[in-house]
């Protein structure tokens, strides 16, 4: 407890060991207050701010870490997307500039970027933006289903499709691919096809509501009302 340096590092260490997420946040603080120039403690007091719905005081953490590490893409990052959820998209999308600047040859720039711009209803830019990511790394199934949601929505059917397929490859197990796959087959008004999707869904995880729900709106768009 003499070397305040040490005892933070020791702090982040136990806190990374824990599933306690109490505990956890609690060491993470005690991390931050003993030690202010830890980078470490900071973001990770952030994050758990963030799940706290506390933004404002993740924003001051984060933009701490970044005045100690200007370079630190990974918190500027972080930044923008409490600037997201805060709904302040214009300070968000000069954070993400900055986060791609940084790391031009990284996708979290431009997944950032792409979710600010389709808040600002600018679907093309968001496209545009998760193309790039994608063509940093075609295995990233995030920007895959997002991208293959913006072009549902912009009308192009086929290459949504084809995203999602390229994901299913990429990661069968991931709910989320197999809940976009039956999205877009209601969407072509393949109701069968969308209502085996949800029941697969369903077999591994039987008691979630969100998919029993969408289960029976599919049911119902087939003109199964009483299933």
């Amino acid at each position: 407890k003499d070397e305040p340096k040490r005892l933070s590092q020791a702090l982040v260490l136990r806190a990374k060991m824990t599933d306690d997420e109490d505990g956890k946040f609690a060491d993470f603080d005690a991390a931050a207050k003993a030690d202010p120039t830890n980078v470490d403690a900071l973001q990770a007091r952030a994050v758990l701010y963030m799940e706290k719905g506390q933004n404002e005081k993740a924003i001051e953490d984060l933009k701490a870490a970044v005045a100690l590490q200007k370079d630190n893409h990974r918190a500027l990052g972080a930044l923008a997307e409490v600037m997201t959820n805060l709904k302040k998209y214009d300070d968000a999308l000069k954070i993400c500039d900055d986060v791609i600047k940084l790391a031009p040859k990284e996708t979290i720039g431009y997944n950032l970027r792409a979710r600010v711009k389709v808040l600002k209803d600018d679907i093309k830019g968001g496209i545009e933006d998760l193309n790039a990511a994608i063509k940093i790394d075609g295995t990233d199934v995030g920007s895959l289903l997002m991208r293959s949601g913006l072009l549902a929505a912009d009308g192009k059917t086929e290459e949504a499709k084809a995203d999602v397929e390229r994901a299913l490859r990429l990661r069968p197990d991931v709910p989320q691919v197999i809940l976009m796959k039956s999205r877009l087959a209601a969407q072509a008004g393949n109701f069968g096809e969308a209502i085996g999707d949800i029941q697969l869904l369903l077999r591994s995880d039987p008691k979630n509501e969100d998919y029993r729900l969408q289960l029976a709106m599919y049911l119902t768009a087939d003109k199964r009302p009483r299933r």
